[in-house]
């Protein structure tokens, strides 16, 4: 008997390193025996340093300051007046080891340095026995004055390290202000996650639906392979499974009744017997039922569903609503808006009629939760009509409001810090199990932290924010930067685009002389984010914000706001006007025909009609001009007079500056010449 067991515990083993047709059940895998790698990555510490109570830093020369961070948020400050004063603290690491490579990731900008070209700002200090000092590893550079720049550090810890310090100082002798944000320390190893694709909705497994897939992070090695693992009432099936070039697998679910079902993806070199990566989901099997009014799912496009038609979103964020607001934009293209008091602290009335004024203008909600997950944020609503808890009042929410006919989705994320993507993905798991035909929206302004941010939302979502101080040298790459990190989990995007002038946020009261120190995007450099972002695969777009256009501006400089506000509405006009395009056509990029200009962005667009559109863009202020050349498009007429047809056939885009180009296919009776 005992000989017995052994012989099919080894055939069990055999049989799931030996591989199986994609789909086949397998026996529960056995992990004794491998080495396991998958606790690579986690965080070991981490802050965004956004509630001012928290402060870790307890000595008086640190201090957390609001809007002071990227992108508006909270950032450490560290501020010496004396050039004599040397003073830092340190925070000790825990559930460190010697031997493992670990990163320091932190942003870093200055104010008010005496020094500031070159300085140490940040390290790890290691000691022994009777905390005696044996060395330390640190990093510097050259430190903005305006603007946050990104610093990493690898080490290891000596094998004789009893305590482990993370040390944030100034350099002797500097004088003024440090600011340190989204400071975190993380394993090295590896993390290869697993991101849901199919299903691509609220994590539910529709009634016909009979195959999965799911997007590995493409940096796992050549050799990976994958082990789905599918547990439901107590009966794991496992599904051994290759890799396609995308790193994407592709499987069917075995035979599942309608409830809770756990996933479990193991990303392995069997080979090496080694687990690289291990991501776990909860997931639902949906009963077979009409979908309801209202709902929302995502397309294997990417594209928004909403009653069965694609959606595309043209919205902002705001911190409230009202009739005229909501007016204006529908008056001006735009069909939703993410309201940051989207759940009323009054309860379900006074949310359901914000909801209800918003249907009577025909703007969709994004509803934000985003201050709900545990320990995340200091803005949480513990009670809301009889519900304790983040969570708890998170499912509530969602419950009474999933009905909605102006619900378009849940907003679970706000640039939160890699640390507490386990904390957003546990809501978006209770989310989905209560509202199945709603998908969720996560946005981060850490794109490097792609394709492991995809476990937060159905939806991506970034904001890059290129335009910054005047007098430098603009451009706005970083945009394709963020649009190209995100499309690693192979998710749909809605991207967030700069719609404010960096003033805003630098000083209270709003005033005129902060706005005047830096600026806002021009009209032309707001649409060429746009477009950019069209070219770069985005299916949403959501302008930061209508708050600073049509609030903030007017109170710091009165009658600036409708110039702001213009901006906005040209640029959902033009989206609207490639909306067809977007959502319908086949695309492709297009080569540049000579020497390439790398600032110079092209896209073929072309509807089953035959009707084509060209979206070109110059990311960088600098003159430079770039030619194409497109067949079977007939005669071609440039939007915005940038783009010209040379005698070859061809045609020549040319900006002095950030800028962007429309062709648009007319028919050959069109009495137009070409490219006007």
């Amino acid at each position: 008997m005992v000989k017995n067991f052994h012989f099919l515990n080894m055939l069990k083993q055999l049989l799931i390193l030996a591989g199986t047709v994609a789909g086949t059940e397998l026996y529960a895998a056995d992990w004794s025996g491998w080495r396991d790698n998958t606790g690579s990555g986690r965080v070991i510490w981490g802050n965004g340093f956004e509630n001012r109570t928290a402060n870790p830093f307890r000595l008086g020369c640190y201090s957390i300051e609001p809007h002071s961070g990227l992108n508006g948020g909270g950032a450490l400050c560290l501020t010496r007046h004396k050039p004599e004063d040397y003073f830092f603290q340190e925070i000790t690491l825990e559930n460190v080891a010697p031997g493992e490579l670990y990163q320091l990731r932190l942003h870093v900008r200055g104010e008010n340095l005496s020094q500031w070209k070159i300085m140490s700002f940040a390290g790890l200090e290691f000691k022994g026995d009777k905390d005696k000092w044996i060395s330390g590893s640190y990093i510097g550079g050259e430190v903005e004055q305006e603007d946050f720049r990104r610093y990493t550090l690898d080490f290891t810890i000596p094998a004789n390290a009893k305590k482990t310090n993370m040390v944030l100082f100034m350099s002797r002798g500097v004088t003024g202000k440090l600011f340190f944000d989204d400071v975190e320390v993380v394993s090295r190893g590896s993390q290869f996650t697993a991101i849901p694709l199919k299903p691509s909705t609220a994590l539910t497994i529709r009634p016909d639906e009979k195959d999965f897939r799911f997007q590995i992070d493409p940096a796992a090695p050549a050799e990976a392979e994958a082990i789905v693992s599918v547990t439901q009432n107590g009966k794991t099936s496992d599904i051994r499974l290759g890799l396609d070039r995308r790193k994407q697998l592709t499987g069917k679910w075995p035979q599942l009744s309608p409830g809770p079902v756990d996933v479990e993806i193991n990303v392995i070199n069997a080979a090496g017997r080694l687990r690289l990566g291990a991501t776990r989901f909860a997931f639902q099997k949906a009963r077979r039922s009409p979908l309801p009014a209202g709902s929302c799912l995502i397309d294997d496009r990417g594209r928004a569903v909403v009653n069965g038609k694609p959606f595309m979103p043209v919205g902002v964020f705001t911190d409230r609503i009202d009739r005229e607001m909501l007016r204006r934009l529908r008056d001006n293209g735009f069909n939703c808006l993410i309201s940051y008091s989207s759940l009323q602290r009054s309860g379900e009335a006074e949310t359901r009629r914000q909801l209800d004024l918003m249907q009577q203008y025909g703007i969709k909600a994004i509803f934000s939760l985003k201050d709900q997950p545990d320990n995340v944020t200091s803005w949480q609503i513990r009670e809301w009509e009889g519900a304790s808890g983040g969570l708890a009042v998170a499912v509530k929410a969602v419950s009474s409001l999933r009905n909605h006919p102006a619900l378009l989705a849940w907003y679970i994320c706000d640039e939160a810090v890699r640390l507490h993507v386990p904390a957003i993905q546990k809501m978006r798991e209770v989310i989905a199990a209560a509202d199945p035909y709603h998908p969720t929206y996560s946005l981060t302004n850490m794109w490097a932290n792609f394709p492991y941010y995809g476990l937060t939302g159905d939806i991506a979502g970034v904001d890059p924010y290129p335009v910054k101080a005047k007098g430098k040298t603009q451009s706005i790459e970083e945009v394709t930067t963020a649009l190209q990190a995100a499309s690693l989990s192979s998710q749909p995007i809605w991207i967030t685009l700069q719609a404010f002038n960096r003033g805003i946020y630098s000083e209270r009261p709003w005033n005129a002389a902060a706005l005047d120190r830096t600026r806002a995007p021009s009209r032309e450099e707001m649409r060429a984010m746009c477009l950019l972002s069209v070219i770069y695969g985005a299916k949403g777009f959501l302008f930061y914000s209508y708050m600073d256009a049509a609030q903030r501006y007017e109170a710091a400089r009165p009658g600036s706001s409708a110039a702001e506000l213009q901006k906005l509405y040209h640029c959902a006009g033009e989206l609207k006007r490639l909306e067809p395009f977007i959502l319908e056509a086949e695309s492709r990029a297009v080569p540049q025909s000579g020497p390439v200009n790398p600032t110079i962005h092209c896209r073929y667009f072309r509807l089953p009609t035959g009707e084509v559109r060209i979206v070109i863009v110059a990311d960088n202020a600098t003159p430079g001009k770039a030619v194409f050349r497109f067949n079977g498009t007939g005669k071609l007429i440039s939007r915005f007079g940038l783009t010209h047809p040379l005698p070859d056939g061809s045609y020549e885009f040319s900006s002095a500056r950030i800028d962007s180009d429309i062709l648009e296919s007319v028919p050959a009776d069109d009495g137009r010449p070409a490219g006007n």
